[in-house]
C-alpha cells in the first residue's frame, strides 16, 4: 500500500482515504492511498478495517478523484455514491444509493 498524507489535487488520481480517531473521537491519523479502482479501494479499505478494533475508532473509507469525493465505503466494505452533506469526519457522507463494482 503507498500511504501519502496529502490529498489528491490531480483529477483522474483516486485515493482512499485512511485514519483512526482517539478514544475521544478526535482525528489521529489521516492519510490518502493510491488506488487503481473501487474494486482496489474496497480491498485496502479492508485490510485498514481489520486492524481496528471493531471499527469503533476507524476514519475514512471516502474514495477521491482530485478534490471530489466519488465513492464512500461502509466499514463491510459496501460502496456508497457520496450524499450532498458532509460533517466534521467526512468531506461527503454515504447516499443511500449502493454503487456496484462486482
Amino acid at each position: 500500500m503507498t500511504k501519502q498524507n496529502s490529498k489528491p489535487t490531480t483529477t483522474g488520481q483516486l485515493k482512499l482515504r485512511v485514519g483512526t480517531l482517539t478514544h475521544s473521537y478526535a482525528i489521529e491519523t489521516e492519510e490518502f492511498i493510491d488506488v487503481v479502482d473501487l474494486k482496489d479501494a474496497r480491498e485496502k479499505w479492508r485490510e485498514h478495517t481489520e486492524q481496528q478494533d471493531y471499527n469503533r475508532y476507524t476514519l475514512g473509507g471516502d474514495v477521491f478523484d482530485g478534490e471530489e469525493v466519488v465513492a464512500v465505503f461502509s466499514p463491510n466494505g459496501r460502496c456508497f455514491k457520496p450524499s450532498d452533506k458532509g460533517n466534521e469526519y467526512f468531506k461527503r457522507l454515504p447516499s443511500n444509493e449502493l454503487i456496484d463494482i462486482d
